[in-house]
């Protein structure tokens, strides 16, 4: 399912594909013509792995320290702005909606699209 600017609330409300309070298993980086971001995901309250395809992506910058758990997402922002999804995994504040410095684990990308196992 490819998602949309007005489909950007189902990655918060659908229990399939719902990335706030979500269990990371994997991050893929690759690249061929674009660089292209793969997060594998088992959604909270669900028994189905969802991964979000990240493509055509412009910026990112992924932090983590195995002091901590890897990864679960505690909280997290997606807008869409200039034509460009901006996803942040760990916002300063996810009540600020616009771009933020202090936000962490961003990932800004052209498209997005989502699939259930």
């Amino acid at each position: 399912m490819i998602i949309t600017e007005k489909e950007i609330n189902i990655l918060f409300s659908n229990i399939n594909y719902r990335i706030l309070d979500a269990k990371i298993h994997k991050i893929n980086i690759y690249k061929n013509e674009i660089l292209n971001i793969e997060i594998s995901y088992t959604p909270f309250n669900s028994f189905k792995k969802s991964t979000l395809l990240l493509q055509d992506v412009s910026n990112f910058n992924l932090n983590w320290d195995n002091k901590v758990e890897f990864y679960n997402v505690e909280s997290c922002k997606i807008l869409f702005v200039n034509n460009q999804f901006y996803l942040s995994l760990d916002p300063y504040d996810e009540n600020i909606l616009e771009y933020d410095t202090r936000d962490n684990d961003v990932i800004i990308c052209s498209k997005i699209e989502i699939f259930v196992e």
